[in-house]
């Protein structure tokens, strides 16, 4: 299935373009997070599943993202499944454990 990311709910400056790279880094952080919507609701856990992924497996994008980079794509929306914190924790920690095994 194609990835399909939507930014035209997210509040960039009129004129403002957005380059593929950054849209396919969008979908990605998305497909780690297992969040496919992001909103104001839920953008501190999306950001903390972001965060928390980057320490633990590694960075999404050439480069760690903050707070600065993600926050003007509230409104986001990709074509992802959603996951509990709980079944997302479970995944990513297992792939956490692959990544240790194979590095060791």
């Amino acid at each position: 299935m194609a990835l399909h990311v939507d930014i035209r709910d997210c509040n960039l400056p009129e004129g403002t373009k957005v380059s593929d790279a950054t849209l396919f880094t969008l979908g990605l952080t998305c497909m780690v997070t297992g969040i496919g919507d992001v909103t104001e609701a839920n953008f501190e856990d999306y950001l903390a599943r972001v965060l928390f992924f980057q320490k633990v497996i590694g960075n999404i994008a050439n480069r760690p993202l903050t707070r600065e980079d993600l926050t003007k794509f509230i409104g986001l929306s990709a074509n992802v499944s959603a996951e509990t914190e709980t079944a997302w924790l479970k995944r990513i920690s297992k792939q956490a454990m692959e990544k240790i095994r194979k590095d060791s």
